[in-house]
């Protein structure tokens, strides 16, 4: 089982594949062979009231029958989208 404990600045908008039924933030992971991959590709925002420089911080962890196998912290910081600026200067002629 894949469980993602979010910050509380960021919403999820969409996953691949969905999370199970009633969760946002589980996903039972199939058996998987030796090396085998399994990839949950997660879409989300960032709340409009935090603050540029703020650090997201998420916890993704694998349990193996009620055992936590592995465990890994995702920081992420934030900042401002660039502001596209025109000017133009109107010369006569």
């Amino acid at each position: 089982v894949l469980r993602e404990l979010f910050d509380p600045n960021f919403t999820v908008v969409s996953s691949s594949p969905s999370p199970d039924l009633g969760t946002t933030d589980r996903w039972s992971i199939p058996f998987l062979p030796v090396a085998g991959k399994f990839t949950v590709t997660i879409v989300g925002e960032v709340e409009s009231t935090t603050e540029p420089g703020t650090i997201l911080r998420n916890l993704a962890t694998v349990d193996e029958n009620g055992i936590t196998s592995n465990r890994i912290w995702e920081d992420t910081l934030t900042v401002i989208e660039p502001v596209l600026s025109l000017a133009i200067d109107d010369i006569p002629d």
